[in-house]
């Protein structure tokens, strides 16, 4: 789960929303905390990590990896200093960015980010 402030409405059921810098699109209903934040669920599988920028990519640094057999799970800081687990299936092209403290992006899937309205969110 990311945090994110909501810049716009792209649809009806769609918002545009900064997360770390990036603008993203998320879908759901858009409830917010009192601050105008929003909590933004991306499965680790929902997410392509690029070792190039590219328009709305979120940027952050490698922090560990830990290989799982045909996947591999990166921990990732991003510029806000949030972090974020993704998960690749492990591939020779994927190799260069598995090393801790490489630079990459994050590209969300398309339609794969959700909304959960800030006063909605239990900390446990």
């Amino acid at each position: 789960m990311l945090s994110g402030r909501l810049v716009g409405q792209a649809a009806a059921d769609a918002h545009q929303v900064r997360i770390a810098g990036a603008v993203a699109t998320a879908y759901g209903k858009a409830g917010t905390s009192g601050d105008g934040t929003v909590q933004v669920l991306i499965r680790p599988e929902h997410v392509d990590v690029l070792d190039a920028p590219s328009s709305d990519c979120i940027p952050a640094v490698v922090e560990d990896e830990v290989f799982v057999g045909t996947d591999t799970r990166l921990q990732l800081r991003l510029n806000d200093g949030s972090t974020f687990t993704a998960r690749l299936t492990n591939s020779p092209e994927q190799e260069k960015i598995r090393t801790s403290g490489t630079q990459v992006w994050l590209r969300i899937h398309s339609r794969s980010a959700r909304l959960l309205g800030g006063e909605h969110v239990r900390h446990r």
